[in-house]
């Protein structure tokens, strides 16, 4: 069965529905000490050509940054180390892997842990979005907004993201996503409006995405 790599540009999100697999660089060496505990980890549960699952390696898994739990943490560790050298303002500890699956790998109809952590995960959720699941989110991204900017603020959300879309410290595909939260927030708040599975759908898909973008940019979300 063949290696197949997901390309990934700078600043993409990695699609984890579809990555199964990692596959180190030949002659990867990482930069930092704790970047090549990760290669170590990893090369100890790889074939000979640097092929290894993502649920081999998932149990134990060093990652940097262990605050976002161990999936995250993981997730985050991989995608950078997935990026090219060139990639950002940093060649550090990039270049080093791929992430990707195997083609034609034979299934079992039975998930295995990471597969169904994905489904958990991904899979879209029907039951109406509660007013309390609002707050919670939105305070949430408050929250992060205080994380990116250094500093917590008095303005509404609506105008933080936009400064923090035209300073470029959010891309643009993620500032849409958080108005998406904010605007179905104030709809349920302000209009008494109950979400339609649909939109509650898009708005958990949003947050989802918000969150692997933070994650990887480095800016734990926290909820409550």
């Amino acid at each position: 069965m063949a290696f197949r790599a997901v390309p990934l540009g700078h600043g993409h999100r990695a699609d984890w529905s579809r990555i199964t697999h990692v596959r180190l660089r030949s002659g990867a060496r990482a930069d930092t000490d704790q970047g090549q505990r990760v290669l170590d980890h990893i090369r100890a549960r790889a074939d000979a050509e640097g092929v290894a699952a993502i649920a081999a390696i998932e149990p134990g898994f060093p990652a940097r940054k262990r605050n976002l739990g161990a999936l995250a943490g993981m997730r985050v560790d991989l995608r950078h180390m997935a990026n090219e050298r060139e990639a950002g303002g940093s060649a550090l500890n990039k270049g080093l892997l791929e992430l990707g699956w195997l083609e034609g790998e034979p299934t079992s109809g039975e998930p295995g842990p990471w597969q169904a952590e994905t489904a958990r995960t991904c899979a879209p959720r029907d039951e109406p979005v509660t007013a309390d699941e609002l707050s919670r989110v939105r305070r949430a991204l408050l929250r992060l907004l205080d994380a990116i900017e250094g500093t917590r603020q008095s303005e509404g959300p609506a105008r933080r993201i936009r400064h923090l879309t035209q300073t470029g410290a959010i891309p643009r595909e993620v500032a849409a996503l958080m108005v998406v939260v904010t605007e179905m927030r104030n709809a349920s708040e302000y209009e008494a409006k109950q979400l339609s599975t649909r939109e509650g759908r898009a708005l958990r898909s949003a947050w989802e995405a918000i969150r692997e973008w933070a994650a990887e940019a480095g800016y734990p979300v926290v909820e409550g």
